[in-house]
């Protein structure tokens, strides 16, 4: 019988990287009591500063918020698919429903690291430093 030394410690609990919205505004929008001319057949472009809980520290991701007609109006006269990534669809626009989606996706995600976090927020909106390289 093999017998294992026994030690004292413990395994490290690694602990998660959260993330929260910091601020976030519409790139078409002037501010945030203004609305698209229909909000039930729009898209608005959207930025959020997204970073670790409790740190100063953020990076930029965009999105877009759609209505599915807003997405209709998109495809060409033969009706040919589009691919949509960074696309959040919603009935009708509203600051508020964009917030609470955005804050639910935010707060759902976590990792080892920052760059697992943003990593995992850029399967939904785009990174700011989503294709960087570090020039040798």
């Amino acid at each position: 019988v093999l017998r294992l030394p026994q030690t004292n410690s413990r395994p490290r609990k690694v602990r998660a990287v959260r993330a929260e919205v910091k601020r976030w505004w519409s790139i078409d929008l002037p501010d945030a009591q203004s609305l698209p001319d229909d909000p039930e057949d729009c898209c608005v472009g959207m930025q959020a500063d997204i970073g670790p809980v409790g740190e100063e520290g953020a990076d930029t991701f965009d999105f877009e918020v759609c209505t599915p007609s807003g997405i209709a109006r998109r495809l060409d006269s033969q009706g040919r698919p589009v691919w949509s990534r960074g696309t959040l669809i919603v009935g009708r626009f509203s600051w508020e429903t964009v917030e609470a989606a955005l804050n639910q996706y935010v707060r759902s995600v976590e990792g080892r690291d920052w760059s697992e976090v943003a990593s995992r927020l850029s399967r939904f909106m785009y990174w700011e430093f989503e294709d960087y390289r570090e020039q040798a």
